[in-house]
């Protein structure tokens, strides 16, 4: 059975970068029953992780009983790979990831960004680029959301060199679409 949820937790996070966080939740979902059963392998905290990640998504979009579930199972990763931080490094920059997405959910703006940015750095110094991307580019939602359009641009520059660096070409070239666009709104926001 590990050998299945290691591929599903694979899956989940390529889910996750595609912005697919419903369909990620949802496999997660269907596996999570599963996940404990065996031994405790590292890829149970990167699934929790990644299932961290995709319920704080659906949280921000989501109201009433829905949003307090979405923000209960970030709280529930959110502890489970808090419990892993000591067992070795790799695990920091998930936690401090998740709690970023945790302070976006209650408003903290300031301590979002504080931990977006530390979580990207930690991860970029693990050698987890895919990590860094992601913390990039989520941070760079939250600026948009503020209507902080200058800041969101530098970190989706961030995000999309990160995502080259790990090799997801194509994830990088939609990114850098999107930056574009963003920069050619401003600019027509600037001349009318």
């Amino acid at each position: 059975m590990s050998r299945a949820t290691y591929a599903c937790t694979l899956w989940i996070q390529v889910l996750c970068v595609q912005g697919r966080f419903d369909l990620a939740f949802a496999q997660s979902e269907r596996t999570i029953g599963f996940l404990f059963r065996g031994s405790p392998f590292v890829h149970v905290v990167d699934h929790m992780f990644y299932r961290g990640l995709a319920a704080a998504a659906l949280a921000g979009s989501a109201r009433g009983w829905k949003r307090r579930r979405y923000h209960r199972e970030l709280s529930r990763s959110l502890r489970h790979v808090a419990r892993h931080v000591a067992g070795g490094p790799d695990f920091s920059h998930m936690a401090t990831f998740l709690r970023a997405e945790d302070a976006r959910l209650r408003h903290d703006f300031t301590r979002a960004r504080n931990a977006y940015e530390q979580a990207a750095l930690r991860a970029r110094q693990q050698t987890f680029p895919h990590h860094c991307a992601l913390a990039r580019e989520r941070l760079a939602q939250m600026l948009l959301a503020l209507r902080r359009e200058t800041e969101a641009g530098e970190a989706l520059r961030e995000a999309i060199a990160a995502y080259r660096e790990w090799g997801a070409d194509a994830k990088a070239q939609a990114l850098d679409a999107s930056r574009v666009a963003l920069g050619d709104l401003l600019l027509s926001d600037s001349h009318g």
